[in-house]
């Protein structure tokens, strides 16, 4: 049985235009069902992608910032309401209105830097702090009145790597590496600054269907606590225990993290309450894409975890993280690759 499901996914990752290059992980009920890699890790040197190769995660990023600002809320550091400009003083008076709460749940109007017009030729290639990012785009005005609609932010959860610093007083990396990296054993998971050598860590590239190009040079300082953060599909398995039912956050914490906050949207989660439900975040940065999701069926829960370091994620490549995962899920559970209603997306 377990021979005529390797060969099913291999013929599906095949049948996924050639361009599937990454790593995989499902699980059913905590048992471990599917975990391999495919395509290269480095394709100048030929290097093959293992299960234990690092990706970038992109904004799966923001799991980890939303439980670290739980825990600290926790640790009564912080209170979820407390207005941001206690935390980031030099803040603009619009902003002063916005509170944690808001920015966990994408509902604070703070404009979203990656939109911007100049973000693709300009904006991505400029090393910044965050203070200067937060600086920038207090400039402009913001999108709604804070706390009266959702739009998604990548500026808010600088904004909360900021809160976490002044809290902490350390740097955001070095704050996740003490309070969930180093507890839960996670040795394969950090920050990745755009400098520093990471052993295993994939390269980014483009596959247009034809041909492969590497990835466009992003400044690493940009992501920050949005999207900052390199993993492998192991350490996020531990992840996924750890945040739906181990004991990294209380009861309280984990029910406002998994809530739907208008929109779909949790704190640095995305919810979907349809059958099976799904809690899930998709992650993009520059040449890499990456699907972390717990799926809840009737009497079947599962973990999905899916990296890619081909950045292309037109579903009619069939090499998305969101294709891959329903493929592997569906699989994993006895179905076709093509079954409809596996994941509700």
């Amino acid at each position: 049985m377990v021979d005529d499901l390797d060969r099913k996914v291999a013929q599906f990752l095949a049948d996924s235009e050639d361009a599937f290059s990454g790593a995989y992980l499902v699980r059913i009920n905590g048992m471990l069902r599917l975990r391999g890699a495919a395509g290269l890790a480095n394709r100048e040197f030929k290097v093959p992608n293992q299960p234990s190769t690092r990706f970038r995660i992109g904004s799966v990023t923001k799991q980890f910032t939303a439980a670290t600002i739980l825990l600290l809320a926790e640790e009564q550091s912080l209170a979820l309401d407390d207005s941001i400009a206690r935390f980031i003083p030099e803040t603009n008076r619009a902003w002063r209105d916005i509170t944690i709460r808001m920015l966990l749940c994408h509902r604070s109007g703070i404009p979203n830097y990656t939109s911007l017009e100049s973000f693709p030729k300009e904006f991505s290639k400029i090393d910044r702090t965050p203070a200067e990012v937060i600086a920038l785009v207090g400039k402009l005005e913001l999108d709604f009145t804070p706390g009266t609609t959702a739009r998604y932010s990548n500026s808010g959860y600088s904004a909360l790597g900021c809160v976490i610093e002044a809290v902490c007083s350390q740097p955001y990396a070095e704050a996740l590496k003490a309070r969930l990296f180093e507890p839960l054993g996670m040795t394969n998971t950090g920050y990745d600054d755009g400098f520093s050598l990471i052993p295993s860590l994939a390269s980014g590239y483009f596959f247009d269907g034809q041909e492969w190009t590497r990835a466009p040079h992003i400044a690493m300082s940009l992501p920050f606590a949005a999207g900052g953060l390199y993993s492998t599909v192991d350490d996020l398995a531990v992840w996924q225990d750890a945040l739906h039912g181990g004991a990294l956050l209380r009861d309280e914490s984990r029910h406002a993290m998994f809530a739907d906050h208008g929109d779909g949207l949790g704190f640095g989660m995305m919810v979907n309450k349809a059958d099976p439900q799904v809690r899930f975040h998709w992650g993009g940065i520059s040449g890499f894409l990456a699907g972390a999701s717990r799926v809840i069926g009737a009497n079947w829960t599962a973990d999905v975890i899916v990296l890619s370091n081909n950045g292309n994620g037109d579903s009619k490549l069939k090499s998305d993280p969101i294709y891959i995962s329903k493929g592997l899920l569906a699989l994993a559970l006895g179905k076709p690759f093509d079954a409809p209603g596996v994941m509700p997306f």
